[in-house]
C-alpha cells in the first residue's frame, strides 16, 4: 500500500447493523487520490440512477487523503460524499475539526455508512480492536452539535449532526468540533440515516516513505506560510473576515439579496473590526494548522464561541443590510448549533426578505431589521411552521412563492458571497463547477479580486483559462483533502 494510507476502507451497513473492514484499492488510490476524489468513486460505482438522496440507497461516505492525520500542516480535514438532496447532483463537503485525525488513528481511509437505522443510532470506531460499536442515540437526539459533543467527550474524535439534519433540512451540514462540513446537504443524508454521530479514535500511526524528508519538508512548508503575506500576515491577524472591506470596496459584497455589491456598514464586520473590539481569548486553527484564521468571540449568556467567518459576515450580514456583528456572530452560533451551512442560510433569509419586501410572502422578517430573525432561523432547524418551506432551499422557494429571477442559485446549490457582476471568472465557476453555485471549487476569485493581486475581474481575458486552473487545482486538493488555503502558499 502506499505510503500515508491506512490502507483500510471501514463499510457499515445501519439496518443490519453490522461492519466490514476491505482494503482500499491502490489502483483507485493512485488514479483519485482520497476525499472527494475516491469519494465521488466509491458514490459513482454504488448508486443507481434516479436514487432518492434521503433514501437507503444513498451512502454516506467520509473520506480521507494520504497527509490526513499527519502533522502536515493544513491537512486535518475530510471530505463527506453522498447524492445531494439539495441539488440532486454529486453531493460533497470538507470539514476541519478532528475527525480526519481520529479516522486515521483508527486505522481507516474511508468510512461508507449504508441502508439506514430504524431508531437514531452512534457509532464508535475503535482502532486498536478493529471494532464497530452501534450505540443507541435516544438521548442525543434533539440536542445541538456542541452539548452532543460535550456529552460524547472531548478527548475522542467526532462527526455529529444536530435538529437540522434530523429534520432533513436540505443543507444541514455534519460538524467536528467548531467546524463544519456545509455545502450540499449532506447533514441531511446523515439524518435520513438516522446517524447522530460518529467517534473514531486509536492508536494506530501512519507511515511515510521517507519519514525525515517528510519531516524537514513539513518544517519548510510551515516556515513558508509563517513567511506569506496572506497565511502569515493578514488570515492570521484578521480572520477570514479581512477580505470583507475589499469585496465591498471591488462591489462584489452580496448586499440586499445579491441587488447590489456595497455595504454602507461593511467596515463593521470587518476582520479588522472585529479585531479591535470583539476579539476575546485566542485566534484559533485546526489541528496541526500554523495559520490561525478562526476568531474567537464572546456572546452574552453562551460564553467564548467561534466567531463568524468571511461568508457568514457577508451573507447574514451584508446581504441582510444587517451591520451588526454581534448579531452576526448570534446567529452564526445558532446555524453551527443546530447544523446549519451559513452561506444557503444566509441567502435564504435574505430571498426570504426580498419575497417580503415584494408583497409575495408575509415571513415578518425585513432588510436592515434583526428582529424576527432568530425565531425564523430555529423554525428552519425544526421545519417548524414557514421555516419547512425555507428549509428546502431557494430553488423549491421560488418554485412554491415565485420569484426565480431573484432566487440567487446554481444548480439548486446557493451561491457564495461574491457578486459574479463584479468578477466574472468567478460567475464562470459558479455556472460550471459540478457542486453548484460555489466557491471552494476553483476560488476564481482570489486571482480576480481579492488577493494580493489581481487580474481585470471585467475584462474577458482568461475568463475561461483561470475557472479551469482553479477548478483542476481545487480537486486535486478537495482529493488531497488540504484547506484551500494551501493555495495562497503557491499563488502569490
Amino acid at each position: 500500500m502506499i505510503k500515508g494510507y491506512a490502507g483500510r476502507i471501514l463499510e457499515v451497513d445501519l439496518a443490519k447493523r453490522t461492519f466490514a473492514f476491505k482494503p482500499l484499492d491502490e489502483e483507485t488510490a493512485r488514479l483519485y487520490i482520497g476525499g472527494k476524489g475516491y469519494g465521488t468513486r466509491l458514490l459513482y460505482d454504488m448508486t443507481e440512477p434516479g436514487i432518492d438522496p434521503l433514501g437507503p440507497d444513498n451512502p454516506l461516505i467520509f473520506a480521507t487523503g494520504p497527509l490526513n492525520g499527519s502533522v502536515a500542516p493544513q491537512s486535518n480535514r475530510f471530505a463527506v460524499v453522498a447524492k445531494s438532496p439539495l441539488t440532486g447532483g454529486i453531493g460533497n463537503a470538507a470539514c476541519g475539526g478532528s475527525f480526519a485525525y481520529g479516522l486515521k488513528k483508527a486505522g481507516v481511509d474511508i468510512l461508507v455508512c449504508k441502508n439506514q437505522s430504524a431508531a437514531p443510532v452512534r457509532l464508535e470506531i475503535d482502532g486498536d480492536r478493529d471494532e464497530v460499536r452501534f450505540i443507541d442515540a435516544a438521548d442525543l437526539w434533539g440536542k445541538g452539535t456542541y452539548e452532543t459533543q460535550e456529552i460524547l467527550g472531548k478527548k475522542k474524535h467526532h462527526a455529529v449532526i444536530g435538529p437540522a439534519g434530523e429534520n432533513l433540512v436540505l443543507f444541514a451540514g455534519i460538524v467536528s468540533d467548531e467546524r463544519i462540513a456545509g455545502r450540499t446537504g449532506m447533514g441531511a443524508v446523515m439524518g435520513s440515516k438516522k446517524l447522530k454521530a460518529v467517534t473514531a479514535y486509536g492508536s494506530r500511526r501512519l507511515e511515510m516513505e521517507d519519514p525525515e524528508a517528510f519531516k524537514e519538508y513539513t518544517k519548510q512548508i510551515r516556515a513558508m506560510f509563517r513567511d506569506h503575506p496572506v497565511l502569515g500576515g493578514t488570515l492570521g491577524a484578521f480572520g477570514t473576515g479581512q477580505i470583507v472591506n475589499t469585496t465591498n470596496a471591488r462591489n462584489i459584497l452580496p448586499t440586499h439579496n445579491f441587488k447590489y455589491g456595497r455595504f454602507s456598514q461593511a467596515r463593521k464586520l470587518s476582520g479588522e473590526y472585529i479585531a479591535d473590539h470583539y476579539l476575546v481569548g485566542t485566534r484559533s486553527s485546526c489541528i496541526h494548522c500554523p495559520v490561525t484564521c478562526g476568531r474567537q468571540v464572546e456572546l452574552e449568556g453562551v460564553g467564548v464561541v467561534k466567531g463568524p467567518e468571511y461568508e457568514t459576515l457577508a451573507l447574514m450580514g451584508a446581504n441582510l443590510e444587517v451591520g451588526d456583528v454581534k448579531k452576526v456572530a448570534e446567529w452564526n452560533y445558532l446555524a453551527d448549533d443546530f447544523g446549519m451551512d451559513t452561506i444557503s442560510l444566509g441567502v435564504v433569509l435574505s430571498f426570504t426578505m426580498e419575497l417580503q419586501e415584494r408583497g409575495m410572502l408575509d415571513a415578518g422578517v425585513r432588510f436592515g431589521d434583526v428582529s424576527g430573525v432568530a425565531d425564523l432561523i430555529k423554525d428552519i432547524a425544526h421545519r417548524r411552521g414557514l421555516g419547512d418551506d425555507l428549509a428546502n432551499g431557494v430553488k423549491r422557494m421560488s418554485e412554491k412563492y415565485g420569484g426565480s429571477e431573484f432566487a440567487m442559485h446554481v444548480k439548486g446549490l446557493e451561491l457564495s458571497a461574491y457578486d459574479p457582476r463584479g468578477s466574472f471568472a468567478q460567475g464562470v465557476e459558479y455556472a460550471t463547477t459540478n457542486r453548484g453555485g460555489d466557491h471552494v471549487q476553483g476560488a476564481s476569485m482570489y486571482l480576480e479580486s481579492v488577493g494580493p493581486f489581481t487580474i481585470n475581474p471585467r475584462n474577458l481575458k482568461l475568463k475561461a483559462d483561470l475557472p479551469i486552473l482553479q477548478q483542476n487545482l481545487a480537486c486535486a486538493i478537495n482529493s488531497m483533502v488540504l484547506c484551500l488555503f494551501t493555495t495562497y502558499g503557491i499563488i502569490p
